[in-house]
């Protein structure tokens, strides 16, 4: 399995609520897995999800009405 490194979100401000990204991915290429985690605490816990859980929840969020 090959681990990118952490990108920070492009909405990250200092001093704010601030959340990196970091995507797994199988040697093919295929994404298997996103990790979350808040950018102030780098050692406290993280949010993985599988690649189809990150999309529909990405999807949802582009929503404009807001609906899942």
């Amino acid at each position: 399995m090959i681990t990118e490194t952490w990108a920070v979100s492009s909405y990250s401000m200092p001093d704010e609520n601030c959340v990196e990204a970091r995507c797994s991915r199988h040697p093919t290429g295929e994404a298997t897995e996103v990790a979350v985690r808040d950018t102030k605490w780098r050692t406290g816990p993280m949010l993985s999800l599988g690649s189809g859980a990150w999309s529909a929840f990405v999807a949802g969020l582009r929503r404009e009405d807001g609906s899942a």
